[in-house]
């Protein structure tokens, strides 16, 4: 039997601590967003109550079901698998008052791998995988239990497009976590717990009169495939299309939303070198700089009716699920380190957990309306991601990229996007409060891939 033991303080009390574990559905809240892992099921933490979760390894596909066996409040519950990967696996998590503010968590994980002595291999990689999993689950119990100590926001009808993209998936668990009603629109007619719209035929199956938010992320990925013309035309149409649709409906409601969230992109700036950009700043040159500027005028009707609209100017987001930092993961899983031959180019990133708690900073504050950069507000050089990533993951091999390659495969796609300079700054959200929890590169690699975070 391997006995894991990890702990950590949580500033928070006890009792907050131990009901964050009971709220529904909080297993997709807390789930890396380098694993691939779906909930299935899941009934609770209380004894006799299911989880059923799909774990995508390699290339394995596999069902992880377990038992929550023991349970006293405040104090412990445990969790034993009932089938999967392991011979035998068995989780407790234990809470420990240190004083009124702070709680002590400790996991406790003992398992027998399947297959020993042929399977004992895996078992440094195991050891490290569960610890990074922890350190990733420790920092998002801490924020989200800051975020809503210092906001205290009543629970909303929110209804939110484009859900099934990696940040869109990202918002809809965090914000349905914290309670609120959150229903998805959808053109999947399959889905009974969605509102179904058919932007062809001007249809939205059920209206928004009893939405208090509409968050608007819809939109065809950038970063993926080719820019043809076709590609360039979806990218177009279903940011512009969608916002005016959306924001029409609004327009005609006789009890509209009290906010209207739609999202936009930096790209608004265009390649801008070492020029300082706030949400004053006029919009650049090219076809992302255009496709932003039609993205957010398309949000007029609902402002005219005198909906509070929020356009989110969205920075590089660092996530291993997608986007860019998936890309350069993807090549640093071969122990090889990209770098760019140019070093001048500023990247103005955020981390999704910002991106969140950004959206709860603006639902709070009435007076945050109009573009809003949604970015820390410490820019880097490009080749300083790749630095970062050098250090945690340890590359064997470094590649330098020339820039003339890369512009003759991606060509105007690499133009407007890897070799854009955009330093952007989020003068709203600073001046109106908002404090970042990771403002820094270091720090928000660390969490988003799991490793500890240094003080």
């Amino acid at each position: 039997m391997i006995l894991i033991k990890k702990n950590t303080v949580i500033n928070h009390n006890i009792k907050k601590v131990f009901r964050y574990f009971e709220r529904p559905a909080i297993l997709k809240r807390l789930i890396p967003p380098y694993k691939k892992i779906s909930v299935l099921k899941q009934e609770g933490i209380s004894v006799d109550s299911i989880t059923e979760l799909q774990i995508k390894e390699f290339l394995f596909k596999l069902k992880w079901v377990s038992k929550h066996i023991d349970y006293k409040e405040y104090e412990y519950f445990a969790d034993k698998q009932i089938k999967g990967p392991f011979k035998e696996f068995l989780h407790f998590h234990k809470f420990k008052k240190i004083d009124d503010n702070k709680t002590e968590l400790i996991d406790e994980i003992k398992f027998i791998l399947p297959f020993e002595p042929f399977s004992k291999p895996f078992k440094k990689y195991i050891l490290a995988d569960l610890d990074k999993m922890l350190n990733y689950r420790y920092q998002i119990i801490e924020n989200d239990l800051d975020i809503e100590e210092k906001y205290k926001i009543e629970k909303k009808n929110i209804v939110i497009t484009g859900s099934s993209g990696v940040l869109g998936n990202y918002l809809f668990n965090y914000l349905s976590s914290l309670g609120h009603n959150v229903v998805r629109i959808r053109r999947d007619k399959k889905d009974k717990n969605s509102i179904l719209w058919d932007l062809n035929n001007h249809y939205l199956s059920s209206c928004l009169n009893c939405a208090d938010i509409v968050i608007h992320l819809a939109g065809e990925p950038i970063l993926e495939g080719k820019w043809t013309e076709e590609k360039k035309k979806r990218i177009i149409e279903s940011r512009i299309e969608t916002t005016k649709f959306l924001a029409e409906k609004i327009s005609n409601m006789k009890n509209p939303p009290e906010l209207f969230i739609s999202a936009s992109a930096i790209g608004f700036y265009g390649n801008r070198g070492d020029e300082i950009l706030t949400e004053n700043s006029e919009s650049g040159s090219g076809f992302l700089p255009l496709v932003c500027k039609r993205w957010e005028e398309a949000t007029k009707p609902a402002m005219k009716k005198g909906v509070r609209t929020a356009i989110l100017r969205i920075g590089v987001t660092l996530t291993p699920a997608g986007g860019a930092l998936k890309n350069f993961l993807d090549v640093f899983r071969f122990k090889i380190s990209p770098a760019f031959s140019k070093d001048d180019i500023w990247l103005s990133w955020v981390s999704p957990d910002d991106i969140a708690y950004s959206i709860i900073h603006i639902i709070a504050n009435e007076n945050l309306s109009g573009p809003i950069n949604i970015v820390s507000p410490n820019p880097i050089k490009m080749n300083q991601l790749i630095i970062q990533l050098k250090a945690l993951l340890k590359p064997k091999i470094n590649l330098k990229v020339p820039e003339k390659f890369i512009k003759i495969i991606l060509k105007e796609k690499a133009e407007e996007i890897l070799f854009s300079s955009t330093r952007v700054y989020p003068e709203k959200l600073i001046d109106s409060g908002f404090e970042f929890k990771y403002p820094n590169i270091e720090n928000a690699l660390r969490h988003t891939l799991g490793f500890e975070i240094k003080e």
